[in-house]
Parts: C-alpha cells; structure tokens; sequence
C-alpha cells in the first residue's frame, strides 16, 4: 500500500507553502515520525515528519520549489501492506520538545561538527534557507546552537565577517516582509476596523510584578506577562469578544491562546502562548522568554504560531504613548500598548500623581460592535488597576 503525503495548511491564511529540502531519498527507508522535509510558510520554517513507516518510493515535488498550492501531492511512501491507498497531510514535528538558544558567553565555547563528504550538515531550516538564498556553504559556517548545530544567525554572521553584510540583509526580509506585506493589505483592505482606546493606571500592577518576582527570583516577571494575564481574564468575562469572522460566517474560538508580537529585526512574528486561561504569571512569563527568543533566533516551531485569540502588540520600550496597530486575521481584534508614564490622575477631589498606560483595541466591526469593545475593554481595565484576580496566579 503506498500513503502519499500532501501540502498541509499550516494557518487559516495558508494558500501556498515553499519545498526547502527534502531530508529523505527515494528507496530510504523511514519510521514513523521521522523528519523528512523542510517547509516554509508565510509564518515560519517547519520540520515535518512521516505519518507512517515504510519505504519512500518517489519524491513528487523537488526541493526548492515555490508557490506549492496547499493539497499537492509531495511524496509517495510504500508501507509494505494491502489495502486502498489512503491520502494523507504532512504534519509540524510536534514530538520533539522546542530547540534551546546556545548560551553565547565566553564560558560555552563553540562546538565545531565533522563535515566530511557524505555527512549531514546539522543545521536549523532557517539556516539552510538563508545559507541557499546567499550562496553560504553550510561546511564553511560554526554552529553554535545545540551539539553544533548551524542557526539562521550563524549564517548571517558568517556572511558579515566575510563582508557580505548587504546580502545577508536581503537573505533576512525577503520572505518575511513579504509575507507581512501580503497579510497587511489583506487585513486592512477587507477587515472593517475600528478603535478603541483606554488610560490604566498600574500602580498596583508594578506592585504586583515586585511581589511576585521576589516570590520567583529565577523567572523574569514582565508587566507583559501580567498584562496577558489579564487579557485572558478580560476574555472569560466576555466571551462574545471570541468571535472571529471565517468563511463568511462568524464562529467562536473556544481555547485562550494570546499572541505577542515579536520584533526579530527584519519584521515582526507573533509567537502564541496556548491555554494562558489555565496558566499562572510564573508560566506565562517563562513561556514568554522562550518563544520570544525562540522567534529571534529563527528557531520557532510551527506550532507555536498562528491561531490565536488575539494578538498583543507593545512599543512602550519605543516612548510609544498609544497606537492602533492593524488586525492579525482571522483574530477579531489586536491588543496595543503603549509606554508606562507619570501623570497626574484625579482620586476622588485630589489630583494624585500616577503609572499610567494607554491600551488601545483594533477590533473587527464584522464580529465584534462598539458595546462588545467597550465591555472587553472595562474588563482588561478593572484586572489591570485591581489585580488581585490575578494576584493568586503567581503564588506556587
């Protein structure tokens, strides 16, 4: 019996994938779960694996191929067996825990691999995609990733120091930019968006992230990760603000997973932190950390990316005081936060000053009208200046 696999939709907006390497060979044999090719999206590179084991009997579509419609046919595998040929989706490598980021200092010394003839160069997709697209040799690049492993960064480097810093640039936002470029006009050319806008005051915020990094000295509490906190809590209070607008139809999205926007230098990637609904401010904050420097490293999976309820954007580390940033479809709205200020605040018939931040919505009019914004809005606003709904999360 022969399974052929197909090109998945790795996202909602998924239409076309790019082949990069094929990590098998015709008459290879294979198990179940083993990684035999590189895809690249319009969110990320992924590694997919082998729905199950047999014998590959043909490669149908050549490495390096781009614009590969979702359903076509990539490979053929004989399983050895009778019975109707059953078709079959190629799936992200989901077994694997995520890959760590090698620690740089001067005590963990790169670790160089053997490259002989014959032997497979250990290097992430992101790495073999940049190395290809600038004409590296991945033989002539230091890994410095885990047991040596060659990253996206390595190559970049490689080429600076070999004065190639012009080229390295355009290896680094082609696709990406292009990709975001696509998604943006998309979103602001058939999503009716409107704004809103709100000042919170963080005072017992900062109090709280104090209180609950002195409880944790090993994670990094971030006033992000309790402003996600109280996104999700926002969220279970008014649950019409999970409505999202797909296949001309509105439907509900059940699960809490936020969005944060990432800046990796040639654009933004927004990594997802699944079920936060069910998390406290210590695993948000870690989960935080390591997608984050997961997606600027060029080494996050796939399935940390994409369907999320919806997406948190911060430029407050930029003076920011508010923007309105442009909807991640198919997510009903987008979260914006600007910088915490020093403003002068009425208490009661005192003028008092305080930490201030505007937080501004860009919300889907298809799904979600002004009552709903205004409701999720009050909601954030009141767990952000009262936090002690939140306040129990980081307690272990």
């Amino acid at each position: 019996m022969t399974t052929q696999i197909r090109m998945p939709a790795f996202s909602a907006t998924m239409e076309t994938g790019r082949l990069i390497n094929w990590l098998v060979e015709e008459g290879a044999s294979i198990e179940k779960g083993d990684v035999i090719a590189e895809i690249e999206t319009d969110k990320a590179v992924a590694e997919i694996e082998s729905p199950v084991a047999g014998t590959v009997q043909k490669i149908l579509v050549p490495a390096g191929d781009d614009d590969i419609e979702v359903e076509v046919p990539l490979i053929e595998i004989s399983t050895g067996t009778s019975g109707p040929e059953p078709v079959t989706k190629a799936e992200p490598e989901k077994s694997a825990e995520p890959e760590t980021i090698a620690d740089q200092s001067d005590n963990h010394p790169n670790s160089p691999q053997l490259k002989g003839p014959g032997t497979r160069i250990a290097a992430a997709p992101s790495a073999r995609r940049a190395a290809k697209d600038t004409g590296v040799e991945l033989a002539d690049v230091v890994g410095t990733g885990p047991n040596g492993r060659i990253t996206k960064q390595d190559v970049l480097d490689h080429l600076q120091k070999n004065d190639s810093g012009a080229k390295a640039a355009n290896a680094e936002t082609s696709t990406l930019r292009l990709a975001i470029a696509r998604a943006m006009v998309q979103s602001k050319t058939t999503v009716p968006h409107f704004y809103t806008e709100t000042d919170i005051v963080i005072d017992e915020l900062i109090r709280l992230k104090h209180e609950i990094g002195q409880s944790n000295p090993d994670s990094k509490i971030s006033l992000t990760a309790l402003l996600i906190l109280g996104v999700a809590k926002a969220l279970g209070d008014v649950p019409e603000a999970s409505l999202r607008w797909e296949n001309d139809g509105v439907v509900r999205k059940d699960s809490c997973d936020i969005g944060i926007a990432v800046d990796v230098g040639s654009g933004v990637i927004a990594p997802v932190i699944r079920n936060v609904d069910k998390m406290d401010a210590v695993q948000v904050a870690d989960q935080l950390k390591k997608l984050s420097a997961q997606a600027r490293a060029g080494t996050i999976k796939q399935s940390d990316l994409g369907d999320a309820s919806l997406t948190i954007s911060n430029l407050g580390m930029f003076s920011i005081d508010r923007f309105y940033p442009i909807i991640n479809i198919p997510e009903p709205m987008i979260v914006g936060v600007g910088r915490a200020r020093r403003s002068a605040v009425v208490v009661g018939d005192e003028v008092k000053i305080r930490s201030v931040l505007t937080v501004t919505l860009s919300v889907d009019h298809r799904v979600i009208d002004g009552a709903i914004a205004g409701r999720f809005a009050g909601a954030l606003k009141q767990h952000l200046e009262q936090p002690s709904t939140i306040a129990s999360l980081g307690e272990r």
